[in-house]
């Protein structure tokens, strides 16, 4: 992860403020969501730098936020995208601080400096689940590059104000080491002339002119002749000249002509120094000039007849490899005047580069002076003349000696050959082109991974290459000579379009997506490129290119139908319809009619059958949807147990009446796993928007408020019905019989009232009696009723019962009240009972009871497996488990009810503590 960075950077200017502003406006429109942002670390804090305008945007420029958690930060720490479709369905995301906005889908991109360091992210926010097209991913990269290019040009134009500073202050030196160099042009002027004209200009280039004195020293010589001012602060520079002894250049800064302000700290600034170094350097090789010049003037006039007449170039170097002569043809090849290039480096003025490579080629004048032999360069070398015309040459540089065999210079002579190297060059290039492209063209064809076929001007394969072959399943000797769009054609099926084979044979490139079929009649998704080849302006044939995207397409396919639909019902999802929704009011569609229907019961069928059972119930209502709606109804899953029809008709609201009761006018009836025949029956509630202006999601609430009138109306009768079902279900696959339940109600009602239990808690005992063990409906038959000992998953299905009655109960109105009873009537006083393990008076009271009555009914009534007991022996084994089993002071009760009845008690040997007392 790159650090977010730290370092002072440059203010952003309006003009990109401005510019960035649009864009991002730009992007939330095409995007169609309320916010785009740019934002900015601030570590520790994220800060909005620019926001999407619109009333529906919760961010604003300048509002900053903790980084903790938000969608940004995990962008910034990766340095990579973030797409997150709906962060309540992430569990990664569910909890970020965004969402306390109404943002559950993101976008972000990572924005960098040029150096790497972070400067913030770009991202795009929705309220609803946005999976985001590759389109706006492709937009989104591409106002990142223009970002980030934008940040770029801000580091180079700080860049640039640093240098130019330093610039200036570079100018300023060789503005004044040219206006020096200008005096040697004037050949009239002596040295004596020069030193005193330097003194006088050069005070011109430092900060106090008017204070500033000049004066150099050449051969116990001062210039010019003046004297240097009293009180002066100094500065001198030594002029290391091989012609004379102890020259220097010094300034004086007048202490007396100063401000009083200024006199406090006199300077001569490290740029004036460092002018006045470069001065030093360039007096000594004008001293060094001029002395030399008075010996070279002979010997320059009597070479300067020859040199000046041959039809060669000609250029002469001192030992510097400074020019010091040119003659007219070099001047005219090089585009330098003599006046202009003299004392200028030799490689300034001849500048020569490789003709095959263009990169410097060392100058010969160099190898010259540094070997001291004759140097020759072939003709494949280049002059760049001084207005970048260039010439090719051939050329020899050789040494000038003096009487004593010593180097003092070289001289370079060079002609022209340009026209003899273009038709050289032009024919070689001409060859190897030719070449490279035969040799170029025929890897390409051979190794590329698509399919490929070169054909003549009539359309007719004359080549494939292995990837043809291995898509299509043709050999090249099946096929060449052969129409191509016959070959990749079925008779019947006329996909080739003849048009674009007819454009293509025009010289014309297409490009087209298409159907084609293989030899064995399968057909293939391509992407088609249609590449004609032309020479000397006619079409000669050309190639035929195919990617084979028949995978992709599927998956494409198959991508766009999960993303719209359902997977338990085929219908619908609630994202499609609520972009149908979206759409509809956007273009103002009306009349358009809702429907919205609820499955009655569903969550007590879940409770009581499981899942599975209800999911049937959803797919069944799926299909008479689907019978019941066409086009141009949109039909879909809205969630959970409700689903959704939209309606773009003009329908009268009597005709959606009849759809609606003719969709709901049936039960709809399943059979579950355990052989019960189940019902549910459907709520739905109808709304119209008439009127353009209205919203079409006004008119799904107004839709969901009468579908909830409805179900009110619907669903307590249907979990009437529903619970009469269960209790027969549950009555026909155990012993729990309607006179058990009546047994039990008494005997629990006579207890309580002896425990002194209220009214209510006594109706509640009797509601309980009945449906205490209703978990048993969830049990299968074989494990319910099976004789012997269970095994130990089979106990665990027994033991899961008082759960699912809790499920049960909780799921209904009426029963609720005793839910909490049901999931306790298996605890045991001890707390070794079961689902809980609670004990003691944790255990509510009617459980308690419940306990009691139910263990002395099964005793004394029996099961298959097992015989009854007498009264007498069941009262004793309730006594002998109570303080374990049973509440020690509720079964004292129940055994003082039955001793006042004046009933005979006998001990027992029936076993209600063993694992079948269920």
């Amino acid at each position: 992860m790159n650090q977010t960075d730290t370092t002072e950077r440059p203010k952003i200017s309006e003009e990109v403020i401005t510019g960035w502003q649009q864009t991002v406006d730009v992007i939330a429109r095409l995007a169609e969501v309320p916010a785009a942002l740019i934002m900015k670390a601030e570590p520790p804090y994220m800060k909005v730098l620019i926001a999407s305008k619109g009333e529906d945007n919760p961010y604003h420029p300048e509002d900053k936020d903790d980084m903790d958690g938000l969608y940004c930060e995990h962008v910034i720490k990766t340095g990579e995208s973030l797409n997150i479709p709906n962060a309540l369905l992430d569990e990664d995301w569910n909890d970020n601080p965004d969402i306390e906005l109404g943002m559950i889908s993101y976008f972000g991109l990572p924005l960098h400096w040029p150096d790497g360091q972070v400067f913030g992210t770009i991202c795009i926010l929705d309220t609803s689940e946005r999976h985001f097209s590759q389109d706006i991913i492709d937009l989104m990269n591409r106002f990142k590059d223009t970002v980030e290019l934008h940040l770029k040009m801000l580091l180079q134009q700080e860049n640039i104000i640093k240098l130019k500073d330093d610039l200036f202050e570079r100018a300023k030196e060789l503005s004044c080491l040219i206006e020096i160099s200008e005096l040697l042009m004037e050949k009239e002027l002596k040295l004596e002339e020069i030193l005193s004209k330097v003194a006088d200009l050069l005070p011109a280039y430092f900060k106090n002119p008017a204070k500033t004195t000049v004066t150099i020293k050449y051969k116990s010589n001062i210039y010019p002749e003046t004297k240097s001012p009293d009180d002066s602060f100094t500065y001198q520079q030594d002029i290391k000249c091989d012609a004379c002894q102890d020259a220097w250049i010094k300034v004086d800064l007048d202490r007396n002509s100063l401000d009083s302000k200024d006199s406090e700290k006199p300077e001569i600034l490290t740029e004036e120094k460092s002018l006045l170094k470069a001065v030093a350097n360039q007096l000594s090789s004008i001293i060094e000039l001029k002395e030399k010049e008075k010996s070279l003037v002979l010997a320059r006039n009597q070479l300067f007849t020859t040199l000046y007449s041959i039809g060669d170039g000609v250029i002469v170097t001192d030992l510097d490899g400074k020019v010091t002569f040119m003659n007219g043809v070099a001047e005219e090849l090089t585009g330098w005047e003599y006046e202009q290039a003299a004392d200028l480096p030799v490689e300034k003025i001849f500048k020569i580069v490789s003709a095959r490579t263009g990169e410097r080629v060392e100058n010969p004048v160099h190898q010259v002076l540094e070997q001291g032999v004759i140097v020759g360069l072939a003709n494949n070398t280049t002059l760049i003349a001084r207005d970048g015309t260039a010439h090719q040459i051939a050329d020899t540089a050789a040494p000038i000696r003096d009487h004593l065999g010593r180097v003092t210079g070289t001289i370079l002579v060079f002609s022209d050959v340009t026209a003899e190297y273009n038709y050289k060059r032009e024919l070689e290039n001409s060859q190897q082109e030719l070449t490279y492209k035969q040799q170029w063209l025929s890897s390409l064809f051979k190794n590329s991974n698509d399919a490929i076929a070169r054909l003549d001007a009539n359309h007719k394969i004359q080549a494939i290459n292995q990837k043809f072959t291995e898509l299509f399943g043709y050999s090249l000797e099946e096929i060449k000579g052969m129409d191509l769009d016959d070959v990749l054609d079925q008779p019947e099926q006329k996909v080739a379009n003849r048009e674009v084979t007819s454009r293509f044979l025009a010289g014309k490139q297409v490009e087209l997506e298409g159907i084609r079929y293989t030899k064995s009649g399968e057909e293939k998704v391509c992407l088609i490129r249609g590449i004609p080849v032309e020479i000397d302006g006619q079409m000669v044939g050309g190639y035929a290119q195919y990617i084979d995207i028949t995978a992709r397409k599927e998956q494409e396919e198959r991508l766009q139908y999960t993303s719209t639909h359902d997977p338990l019902t085929d219908l619908y999802n609630r994202f499609h319809l609520e972009k149908e929704l979206v759409n509809l009011n956007r273009f103002k569609e009306c009349p358009v009619s809702i429907i919205i229907f609820d499955l009655n019961g569903l969550k007590l069928i879940n409770d009581s059958y499981g899942h599975r059972a209800g999911d049937l119930f959803l797919t069944k209502f799926a299909e008479i949807l689907q019978d019941s709606f066409s086009d141009p109804a949109t039909v879909g899953r809205w969630g959970g147990d409700e689903f959704l029809a939209i309606i773009p008709e003009d329908l009268t609201r009597q005709e959606v009446e009849q759809i609606a009761e003719k969709t709901t006018s049936k039960e709809i009836q399943i059979n579950s796993n355990n052989g019960d025949d189940l019902f549910i029956s459907v709520a739905y509630g109808i709304s119209m928007k008439r009127k353009p202006e209205e919203n079409i999601f006004d008119t799904l609430h107004d839709a969901e408020n009468n579908m909830y009138r409805d179900k009110l109306l619907k669903e307590k009768s249907t979990k009437s019905r529903l619970v009469k079902l269960l209790l027969s279900a549950l009555h026909e696959k155990s012993q729990e019989t309607e006179s058990h339940a009546v047994r039990m109600a008494d005997l629990a009602t006579e207890l309580g009232r002896r425990a002194g239990l209220s009214a209510n808690e006594l109706d509640g005992l009797a509601v309980l009696a009945r449906f205490h063990d209703i978990g048993k409906i969830m049990i299968p038959n074989k494990v319910l009723n099976k004789p012997g000992s269970l095994s130990e998953e089979e106990w665990k299905l027994i033991k899961r019962h008082p759960v699912s009655g809790y499920r049960i109960c909780s799921s209904i109105e009426d029963f609720s009240h005793i839910a909490e009873e049901v999931l306790s009537h298996h605890e045991r006083w001890d707390g070794s009972g079961y689902p809980r393990g609670i004990a003691g008076e944790e255990i509510p009271v009617l459980a308690r009871i419940i306990a009691i009555v139910d263990a002395f009914d099964v005793m004394t009534n029996g099961r298959p497996y097992k015989e009854p007991l007498t009264e007498a022996e069941a009262i004793a084994e309730i006594q002998a488990c109570a303080g374990t089993q049973f509440d020690p002071e509720l079964a004292e009760k129940f055994v003082q009810m039955f001793a006042e009845a004046d009933t005979p008690i006998t001990t027992g040997n029936f076993d209600i503590k063993g694992e079948n007392s269920i």
